[in-house]
């Protein structure tokens, strides 16, 4: 592990040395061969970026999920977009993502209570053979796809020595205010004065709030409760 942190280390000082040199660089993974294990998305697609007060840009997206950054494909390298929170809505593929904080979050419902995804990773170092035919592993740096430098983040490819481990966290936006969940118990307590009626409702309706497709219709039906 330490031989590997010194590598990284290595790596960061060639890349200020670099800047240096070239300071109007922009950070980019080197190639698209690199292995994609980080990124929401197998492969760069071609989306669309709305921004605020700036005509909508049509370019190659992908979402990196250790750093949660969208990231464009130019030239056949691959950039941080510099000013994230600048972004009203990208437009992936089949996916709406908007920011919050420092991170964006896929629009599954957008009605008066809005249902959300956040797409987050982290790295697991891969171990030794545990035995039959299993490997075990251990956590790793969250953020060694991306190097941090003092005008961005530069994109590495992960080594063949890590694998993604990818969550995803649900969100609820209702008006201005924004909540988290990961169970039943943490979504209830979002609305104390629905929890009787939507308990019931998850109930006779077998709801599932870890699966996407029953979280729709829970959603949808809590929008008509208050409407």
């Amino acid at each position: 592990m330490k031989k590997r942190l010194y590598y990284l280390m290595i790596l960061e000082s060639t890349i200020l040395i670099l800047l240096a040199c070239k300071p109007d660089m922009l950070f980019s993974q080197q190639s698209n061969e690199n292995k994609l294990t980080q990124y929401l998305f197998p492969a760069f697609v071609q989306g669309t970026i709305k921004m605020k007060a700036v005509a909508p840009i049509s370019i190659m997206l992908n979402y990196n999920t250790l750093s949660e950054k969208l990231v464009f494909e130019q030239g056949g390298q691959y950039f941080d977009l510099s000013n994230q929170k600048m972004v009203d809505t990208a437009y992936i593929e089949d996916k709406i993502m908007i920011p919050y904080k420092e991170f964006l979050l896929e629009l599954i419902v957008k009605d008066s209570i809005s249902f959300l995804i956040q797409y987050k990773s982290k790295l697991l170092e891969r171990g030794k053979e545990a035995g039959y035919g299993t490997v075990s592993s251990t956590a790793a740096i969250d953020n060694i796809s991306v190097i941090a430098l003092p005008s961005g983040y530069y994109n590495i490819s992960i080594p063949d020595y890590y694998e993604i481990k990818t969550s995803q966290i649900f969100w609820i936006k209702d008006g201005n205010n924004w909540s988290a969940f990961l169970n039943e118990k943490q979504f209830l307590r979002i609305f104390p004065d629905h929890s009787a009626v939507l308990k019931q409702y998850i109930k006779e309706n077998n709801i599932k709030t870890r699966r996407i497709e029953d979280m729709i219709n829970l959603v949808i039906y809590l929008n008509e409760l208050e409407r």
